[in-house]
């Protein structure tokens, strides 16, 4: 999936989760989000769980989240919830008109099976890894 805008969107309160053994989770839209603390999604970012979608601060250690491994997806519990306080995001559209709202340095999997910061995929115009 390639970017087509990405254009500031202010200051947020931003998190990013902790996930053993994989680091990583699957948001609403199937994007890959890596759990690189400090690069971070905004609260309101849907992340696909064993319970249906939930927001990214609303997630507890009792929640099991769906994560990407080469060999498909699993099951895996949640180990923290990072508050990584307000930072500037940036509100990306991909070409299916979805968005995600997160900062620049927020990485994502992409179509090489590597993770690129935002700002690298929507400036190389690199192609984004979709699990659905």
């Amino acid at each position: 999936m390639k970017v087509v805008s990405s254009r500031p969107a202010g200051y947020q309160q931003v998190y990013d989760i902790g996930v053993p053994k994989h680091h990583n989770f699957i948001l609403e839209n199937g994007l890959v989000s890596h759990n690189c603390f400090n690069k971070c999604l905004i609260g309101t970012e849907l992340v696909k769980t064993t319970q249906g979608n939930k927001a990214l601060d609303t997630l507890t250690p009792e929640d099991k989240i769906i994560v990407s491994t080469p060999e498909g997806t699993v099951i895996a519990p949640v180990v923290e919830l990072v508050d990584s306080g307000i930072q500037e995001t940036y509100l990306i559209t991909f070409e299916d008109n979805t968005t995600v709202e997160c900062t620049l340095d927020h990485k994502f999997l992409c179509a090489d099976n590597k993770y690129h910061t935002a700002w690298n995929i929507f400036r190389l115009g690199l192609t984004m890894n979709r699990l659905l």
